[in-house]
């Protein structure tokens, strides 16, 4: 025997943060990295949340090299 519920609605929270599904490779100085830098955003629970459009943009900041 199943039970049954009432209706309701799952509402997630904003979003929150960024994660890396595919971070970043070693690469030469000005070529493509490959495979592509991949992000995921999440609410504060860490759950995924299904946006489009969204643009993400890494810079680096101070001097010296951008390592990983």
């Amino acid at each position: 025997m199943a039970d049954t519920s009432a209706t309701f609605t799952i509402n997630t929270l904003g979003p929150s943060k960024l994660v890396f599904c595919a971070g970043p490779v070693n690469t030469p100085a000005g070529a493509l990295i490959t495979p592509a830098v991949t992000v995921q955003v999440q609410d504060t629970l860490g759950n995924n949340l299904a946006l489009n459009g969204v643009v993400v943009i890494m810079s680096k900041t101070g001097t010296g090299n951008l390592n990983g």
